[in-house]
């Protein structure tokens, strides 16, 4: 986390950084202010955002003591098994996807009812497509539109959002 970035986005793969950057992007904060963190070729992106994120964590409320404006978004799948991030701090933001983030993808882009047991993720393949479903649940909860009928991580996970725009104040466009 360098000193000039704002909000720092945990994915165990592109798609869950599309999809951040793109409700990011979707509720104005600038795209400079955004840093993905990278994986590593090879292993799995679950093992290693469960790894990483402790230093990422510490790193983040080092520089909130600073009085740095800083923010943390973290996603994880639960596709297999149950995992617990810790942290309840105002700018800190995690996402638990039941099954995995294809299926929150698939229900905001398709308008569709979706369960979380299903796999949704040889439908969404296209990583442009998991930018637009972040964008099209930034303009949702814009509008004030958390869909009865998104699966129950993702209404969750809105509430979480408009949690975060209220207490972290970042700056945006």
């Amino acid at each position: 986390m360098g000193d000039t970035r704002r909000i720092v986005i945990l994915g165990e793969d592109q798609a869950h950084r599309n999809f951040a950057r793109g409700l990011l992007l979707g509720l104005r904060y600038e795209r400079r202010d955004l840093h993905e963190e990278n994986l590593p070729a090879g292993g799995s992106g679950q093992s290693y955002v469960i790894r990483k994120y402790p230093e990422v964590r510490e790193e983040f409320l080092r520089k909130q003591r600073m009085n740095r404006k800083c923010a943390l978004i973290a996603f994880l799948d639960l596709d297999s098994g149950e995992y617990s991030l810790t942290g309840n701090e105002l700018c800190l933001l995690i996402a638990y996807c039941r099954r995995n983030v294809e299926t929150w993808i698939h229900a905001l882009i398709e308008d569709d009812v979706v369960d979380e047991e299903t796999n949704y993720k040889p439908r969404q393949t296209d990583l442009a497509i998991a930018t637009k479903a972040g964008g099209l649940l930034a303009s949702a909860l814009i509008d004030g539109n958390i869909d009865d009928k998104w699966p129950t991580q993702l209404r969750l996970f809105a509430n979480r959002v408009q949690s975060f725009r209220a207490n972290c104040q970042l700056r945006t466009k």
